[in-house]
């Protein structure tokens, strides 16, 4: 697996860096066998992560070609952390916060999802960073009677892990909502948009198993970086 990894973070780099610009086509599955001295299979599986992450498209009788742009997978059903998702997909990511504050929660922005309380929350506004380039603008809501506390340590890293682990507390569903607008002005400052370009609004109320709500999240995204998926079923 180290050396699958190794094949898949070195083209990832290079395909990032325009090494492999857009609509190109990177080496074939022999020439990357010789270079990185490996077993066909492992190139395979290599190649197999980079589609599987947007990075490349296999087509038979041409090879791997470089797609436009990487479309990180998120999903819509689940509920995973910014550091889960970065560590799943193998992602360079850090996280930038911008402040923590005491208010009270903006009940209107939470309206579409349900009923929604006035209440007293601890609001973080953090900026996440993929493979060195400013991505997600998220602003979380924390119920303050359920989470009293957050230091900037934890705002840093993971509040699930925090959540779930240090205040052992078990979370179990959300309710989300996704829609498309025009970037704001904060949007531009943040994320590095124009004006013209749009974000992927993802709002969500987040509950513990008693079905308490303690978190309500408006997370903006570059619109054209991400793509939203789910699982479905007819039964």
């Amino acid at each position: 697996m180290h050396k699958i990894n190794f094949i898949f973070n070195k083209l990832k780099h290079q395909i990032i860096h325009q090494i492999y610009p857009p609509n190109s086509l990177l080496p074939s599955e022999n020439k990357l066998t010789q270079q990185y001295q490996v077993s066909r299979d492992t190139v395979r599986k290599a190649l197999q992560l980079l589609q599987n992450q947007g990075y490349i498209q296999k087509q038979k009788g041409r090879g791997s070609i470089v797609l436009t742009q990487p479309k990180y997978p998120l999903s819509v059903s689940g509920i995973i952390s910014y550091q889960e998702f970065t560590e799943k997909l193998h992602l360079d990511n850090q996280t930038q916060l911008i402040s923590i504050e005491k208010t009270t929660l903006p009940t209107d922005e939470f309206i579409s999802l349900g009923g929604v309380e006035p209440l007293d929350v601890i609001a973080v506004k953090r900026v996440r960073w993929i493979e060195n380039r400013a991505r997600i603008l998220d602003i979380d809501y924390l119920n303050a009677t359920v989470i009293p506390h957050i230091s900037k340590q934890v705002a840093q890293t993971s509040l699930y892990q925090y959540i779930e682990q240090e205040l052992e507390l078990k979370i179990s569903y959300a309710q989300k909502e996704i829609t498309v607008a025009q970037s704001t002005q904060q949007d531009q400052q943040y994320l590095d948009l124009k004006p013209h370009e749009p974000v992927a609004v993802v709002k969500s109320i987040t509950n513990l198993a008693d079905t308490t709500p303690f978190q309500y999240t408006i997370s903006r995204h570059c619109a054209f970086e991400f793509r939203f998926q789910d699982f479905a079923r007819r039964y």
